[in-house]
């Protein structure tokens, strides 16, 4: 029985993704000299014709010298429009949001993370109408949302298909490598799949090399980035069967990444999929043969592993102690940086090549179940901006203006590369969500194409669930306990976890849909 409904604040929030964001460093670069950028001023339809005063509010600092100088060169388009701007503590920037927009006097834009349009759905504006109309600023004439990378816009669409922000930046993660280590080691072309990967790592541990620096822990993200992006892609022939709170007529097309915009699963959904085997860790083959691969790689890994921190990664790599490592954009200003440093202090010796590339990929060849397509490149929507629902047309108005004029691809280019003159590196090394903006020098192998449909399947029910698998993770890769061992105290702890989300979340449980479902 296929049942159909609206998705609610019981969809799960705990995915891969929102491990890379709180893994992702954020740093206040402080105040910089005013750089010269080119106003697009070109279209005299949008200049000069609005009055009145908006609110934009922000929590990420590195993001304020482009605002700011977003805010400077917007005066000259529209003298009469003042554009407040607030920079917020990024702790509780969430309840300020929640509480403002409740209360009725939140900011008129917001600029916060993509989750955060499913929690405020009835106190902010649907972008569609906008969105599908010209950008005046903009030289493409094609409607709005065609300035953005696809499918970013679609991100924020809730279950009945609004939009919900105007994309900023996105995030991608890729390996990076060090070059010259390659070189020694005789390795002609970087891997483009799990299977080449592996006979480079034996390359490179065949020269003496450590292949692979990571951390199995809390703060390093690379093991749970590749088994979550695995994880998705290996459930794609289940996901009409888990996903069965849909919208009215939904169908699932892996090649359309588009399909499954504005689905998720629910609570109730993933005690359903656990109770039938589906994504019970003790009874599905899939979640079995994925811990299996991943293990594949512990021999070229380094052996103080669960020692470690995640702090430690990055450096081990800065200074050449292994020959790889997995990370994101946000890590392309950090390793220029650290370069151009070493050559100032006369340690020109200490820097090496380097590159980064999407993570090899797993599909067929690594099981059959890689039915539906391989893995996608792993990335997503890393912020953008909501405009509050407003009694005011005139203040709706503005703000939207500011976000056309701030989103137009001539000014966007110029504000991502923007620089901070005490480091040098770029203040954003995410990608711009609008099309065309160039990436950060070394970031251009970190394309974030999204060639399947993906529904971001959790892998962990709730913090306590989470907390309990890196004990049982760093066991199993040690060979402590048994795949067996494994899965049955993931299946314990992530049917634990369930069951007390739906209880937290009991009136939002449908429990007429569970009883169908496993009668």
């Amino acid at each position: 029985m296929k049942f159909i409904g609206s998705k609610t604040k019981s969809t799960i929030m705990i995915s891969l993704l929102a491990v890379m964001v709180g893994l992702s460093a954020c740093s206040n670069e402080g105040n910089s000299p005013s750089p010269t950028i080119n106003t697009p001023t070109d279209n005299p339809d949008a200049s000069g014709k609005l009055k009145g005063r908006i609110v934009l509010s922000n929590k990420m600092a590195e993001q304020t010298a482009l605002l700011e100088k977003a805010i400077e060169e917007y005066k000259k388009v529209q003298p009469d429009v003042t554009v407040d701007y607030q920079i917020k503590p990024w702790e509780g920037y969430e309840t300020f949001l929640k509480t403002t927009l409740v209360g009725g006097s939140a900011p008129d834009v917001m600029f916060t993370e993509e989750a955060n349009t499913f929690r405020a759905q009835d106190s902010i504006i649907s972008l569609d109408d906008y969105l599908n109309t010209p950008n005046p600023y903009s030289d493409t004439e094609k409607p709005w949302k065609d300035d953005f990378v696809a499918p970013y816009i679609d991100m924020t669409r809730d279950g009945a298909g609004r939009s919900n922000m105007v994309p900023w930046s996105i995030f991608s993660l890729g390996l990076f490598y060090n070059q010259e280590m390659y070189e020694k080691a005789g390795v002609a072309q970087p891997p483009a799949t799990w299977n080449e990967w592996k006979q480079v790592n034996q390359q490179l541990a065949d020269a003496d090399f450590l292949p692979w620096g990571l951390a199995i822990k809390p703060d390093d993200a690379q093991s749970l980035w590749a088994i979550g992006n695995w994880m998705n892609a290996a459930f794609r022939s289940d996901y009409e069967v888990l996903n069965l709170k849909h919208k009215e007529g939904w169908s699932y097309d892996p090649n359309d990444p588009a399909s499954t915009v504005g689905e998720a699963i629910t609570i109730d959904e993933l005690w359903i999929g656990y109770k039938k085997g589906i994504l019970d860790p003790a009874k599905s083959e899939k979640l079995r043969s994925l811990f299996q691969l991943f293990k594949e790689m512990t021999p070229y890994m380094n052996k103080d592993f669960m020692a470690i921190g995640g702090s430690e990664v990055p450096q081990r790599f800065l200074t050449a102690k292994n020959a790889q490592f997995y990370n994101g954009t946000w890590f392309v200003g950090n390793i220029n940086m650290h370069m151009e440093s070493l050559k100032a202090d006369g340690k020109e010796d200490q820097t090496f090549r380097w590159g980064v590339i999407p993570f090899p990929k797993v599909g067929a060849e690594n099981g059959a179940f890689f039915d539906k397509g391989e893995s996608n490149e792993l990335s997503g929507l890393r912020n953008g901006f909501m405009v509050k629902k407003s009694d005011d047309a005139n203040t709706t108005n503005i703000a939207i203006d500011f976000l056309r004029f701030l989103t137009s691809p001539k000014m966007a280019s110029e504000l991502f590369q923007l620089k901070n003159p005490d480091s040098g590196k770029r203040f954003v090394a995410d990608i711009a969500a609008i099309a065309g903006v160039p990436p950060m020098e070394g970031a251009e192998m970190l394309s974030p194409e999204r060639k399947y449909a993906d529904l971001n399947l959790t892998f962990f029910a709730d913090q306590k669930d989470q907390d309990e698998f890196w004990g049982q993770w760093q066991k199993y890769l040690t060979d402590k306990i048994t795949l067996d061992e494994f899965a049955a105290q993931r299946s314990k702890s992530f049917g634990a976890g369930i069951e007390r989300q739906l209880k937290l979340l009991q009136s939002e449980v449908d429990q007429a849909l569970i009883d169908s479902e496993l009668k």
